[in-house]
């Protein structure tokens, strides 16, 4: 319950600053993030290692996407 609180607080605190904003992404098209997500927390993982890097099916995962929004600009 305490994370609830935290999360709760920490939204309230972002709507008294007008530099930020929500925006829904449908999953198929946020695949990177989504499997970022899924690593760090099935893995455990306590640092950014896509700051340090990343892996290579990131690398692969992100040039997939970036190919497949790049014809809609």
């Amino acid at each position: 319950m305490s994370e609830l609180n935290a999360l709760l607080w920490y939204i309230e605190s972002l709507k008294k600053s007008s530099d930020w904003s929500v925006d829904y992404v449908k999953p198929e098209r946020n695949r990177a993030a989504l499997s970022i997500a899924n690593s760090v927390t099935k893995n455990l993982r306590s640092q950014s290692y896509v700051a340090s890097g990343g892996h290579f099916w990131l690398t692969h995962l992100l040039e997939e996407e970036l190919a497949a929004t790049s014809y809609r600009t």
